[in-house]
Formats: structure tokens, C-alpha cells, sequence
């Protein structure tokens, strides 16, 4: 799963990495964000994409109680018709320089960082909603090296030269899985923020994935 990412980067060196030309403000760069907060992502716009502020999280009411969906398993897509017409019709990315998971260790979890190898940005399949305002939530997948050893899911990665096609993606639902499976690898690397452990039951309780 993908619980908290940061982007250690200006709006400028964001749109100069995307050759981007709006005119866009918000305030980066974000040392660590949480589900509900704020946040930048790529949409898709008649000059290919364009910067859009947006919630991390679908907001749903159940029983009286708030939730909040952050991750969508990319398994969903064949599985749950909801989740398969925001995907075929509402992609976004989600613009980071490293996403964070704990490793379990006894009572304690510890912080790990993955960070591009090469690089400055790392980007994040997603899709949204158009609640108010926004919402956005990010697609994981199965965990590949080097975040297998760490945790069982992980970010839905795509290289740069992917985004533009994964934003304005013309086939089928039914052939987005395949486009999305057969994605070249991103190389990540990852280290240990020994210093910062942290408890599990400190995350947000209001938080959740589908």
C-alpha cells in the first residue's frame, strides 16, 4: 500500500521536468504527505497534461462513519465496476520523490524511503473522482524488488515516457490491464529511516483502501 509519499521539489523544477508552461500555485514542497491532505497531480488536457490540485482520498460515508479509500488495488479494475469506470475514465498521476512503507519488526514498524535511481521524480497511476473538491486515489500493485522485502504492495509505477499514454489511454477497459501489466520496470532504490520508527497504531484511523 502507499500511506504516505513526499514531493521535495518546487512547482517550477516540477514544471520544468514535464516541460509544462500554466501557471499554477501551491505551496512545495511537501516533506511527507498524508491521505486527506492537498496535493498536485497530472491530468490529461488538450496540451497533454496539466498540474490539478486535488484531496488524496475518496471521502465515503458508511453506517454514520467517515472513510477514506487512498489506495485502489489494480486488481479492482476486473472486479469492481466502480473502480473500472473511474479508471477508464478518469486517470490522473501523482507527481513524488519518494513514497514510504514500515516493515514490521515485534511491537514496532520500521520507516523505510524509496527513491528513484535515476532521476529526480517518481509518478503514480491514479485515478479520480470529481467530488468537492477533487479526489484522488493512488492504484497499487504487487511489490517488486527492492520493496518485496519491506511490504506486499506498493505504488503502481510509471516511467516518464509513460505518463502522457497512461493519461490519455484510447483502448478499451478491458485492455487497460494489459497496457498497465507490461509497463517497462522503474528502478527504485530504498533505505532504512532507522531513526524515525514508528508505531502502527499511530496512522490515521480514519484512513483505508478498497
Amino acid at each position: 500500500m502507499c500511506a504516505r509519499y513526499e514531493l521535495l521539489a518546487s512547482v517550477k523544477e516540477l514544471k520544468d521536468y514535464l516541460g509544462l508552461s500554466q501557471e499554477i500555485t501551491f505551496p512545495l514542497p511537501q516533506k511527507e504527505i498524508f491521505p486527506s491532505e492537498s496535493a498536485l497531480v497530472l491530468t490529461p488536457s488538450p496540451n497533454m497534461m496539466e498540474l490539478t490540485i486535488m484531496n488524496w482520498g475518496f471521502s465515503f460515508l458508511k453506517e454514520k462513519k467517515r472513510s477514506l479509500v487512498f489506495n485502489i488495488r489494480v486488481e479492482s479494475f476486473s472486479q469492481k465496476p466502480y473502480f473500472q469506470k473511474l479508471a477508464y475514465q478518469n486517470r490522473c498521476v501523482v507527481p513524488a520523490t519518494a513514497f514510504f512503507e514500515w516493515q514490521k519488526k515485534g511491537i514496532k514498524g520500521l520507516k523505510w524511503s524509496f527513491t528513484p535511481q535515476d532521476g529526480k521524480f517518481l509518478f503514480f497511476a491514479a485515478i479520480y473522482r470529481k467530488a468537492n473538491p477533487l479526489e484522488f486515489a493512488i492504484i497499487t500493485c504487487k511489490a517488486k524488488k527492492p520493496v518485496t522485502d519491506i511490504h506486499d504492495r506498493m505504488p503502481l509505477l510509471l516511467p516518464k515516457d509513460y505518463v502522457k499514454d497512461y493519461l490519455h489511454f484510447a483502448g478499451s477497459p478491458e485492455e487497460l490491464l494489459p497496457f498497465l501489466d507490461k509497463l517497462p520496470v522503474v528502478h527504485i532504490k530504498g533505505h532504512n529511516i532507522s531513526r524515525d520508527e514508528f508505531l502502527p497504531f499511530d496512522r490515521p484511523k480514519f484512513t483505508t483502501r478498497d
